[in-house]
This record gives C-alpha cells, sequence and structure tokens, in this order.
C-alpha cells in the first residue's frame, strides 16, 4: 500500500490525477480543513 498527500488548485487537477494513476487507485478522500489557497487529498494506491 502507497499512501500520497496530494495540493491541488482546482478540482479538476485532482480528477486529472486520479486518471492517470488508473485502476491502482484503492482510495481517494479530500482533507476536511480546507484553507488556504491550495487544498489537500489523501490517496491510497495498491502496490
Amino acid at each position: 500500500m502507497i499512501k500520497l498527500t496530494v495540493h491541488y488548485d482546482h478540482p479538476e487537477q485532482l480528477q486529472m490525477l486520479i486518471q492517470l494513476l488508473g485502476d491502482r487507485v484503492l482510495s481517494c478522500r479530500r482533507a476536511k480543513q480546507q484553507t488556504g489557497s491550495h487544498k489537500r487529498a489523501y490517496i491510497v494506491l495498491r502496490d
């Protein structure tokens, strides 16, 4: 299992990254506190 923390500006950027990672994505959740100019998401990938 590989865990990633991703910082992005627009939701389209996160969607593009998830599409690039493809079937390896087990889960993706957005951070609860979305303050500041960058938003965060947590992605879990299978090995």
